[in-house]
């Protein structure tokens, strides 16, 4: 097989941008993401977060809830992929289980998945944790994405940027607010602030 050449573009990842919610230009923006990963000429397109490695060379991930990068075709093994323009010393992305960015990548972990057709249940572990947090005086309160107030969005927004924060992108913290307030709007969604 030819080998696929990559390319690393500056532009805060337009290239990999769509209307999807987890694809969208405002999103993207939120997580800092610095640049479009472009494989292939286009045949692979993922928003990219770079960062500088001690000693040279660059780490690239995929942002955090991104689902995966947009494949043309079948997906090229990672091997065929020529990434040395890129500066690039490691890549992490993050896929969706059915549709795979590349092929022949090193598993991590394992997903679990929660089957609908069973009856819902919260882990022992996690209960254990809610009735101590009540004994300390905390509340749980589920709550449609749709019907967040301001102070509960808000307070989300806060504990999710904490959760997810990374030295190097204190810039994209100032968004989160927006980027939760329109993922409150979807009504598929559930929140527990």
């Amino acid at each position: 097989m030819t080998r696929l050449n990559a390319e690393l573009r500056d532009d805060g990842g337009a290239a990999a941008a769509d209307a999807e919610f987890f694809r969208a230009a405002a999103f993207l923006r939120a997580e800092g993401v610095t640049h479009s990963l472009v494989i292939g000429d286009g045949r692979v397109v993922l928003p990219v977060i770079r960062r500088a490695v001690d000693g040279g060379g660059f780490d690239a991930i995929s942002p955090y809830g991104y689902p995966g990068g947009r494949v043309a075709g079948e997906p090229p093994a990672a091997a065929d992929v020529d990434f040395a323009g890129t500066g690039l010393v490691s890549l992490f992305v993050r896929d969706k289980l059915d549709a795979p960015t590349f092929t022949g990548g090193r598993e991590l972990g394992r997903v679990f998945l929660h089957d609908p057709a069973l009856p819902r249940q919260v882990q022992r572990r996690t209960a254990t944790k809610v009735r101590s947090n009540e004994r300390r005086g905390y509340a749980t309160d589920w709550v449609a994405g749709p019907d967040v107030t301001g102070p509960a969005l808000h307070g989300f927004a806060a504990v999710y940027t904490e959760t997810m924060h990374r030295p190097t992108r204190q810039h994209a913290t100032s968004s989160r607010s927006s980027t939760c307030a329109h993922a409150s709007r979807c009504p598929h969604r559930g929140w527990s602030p």
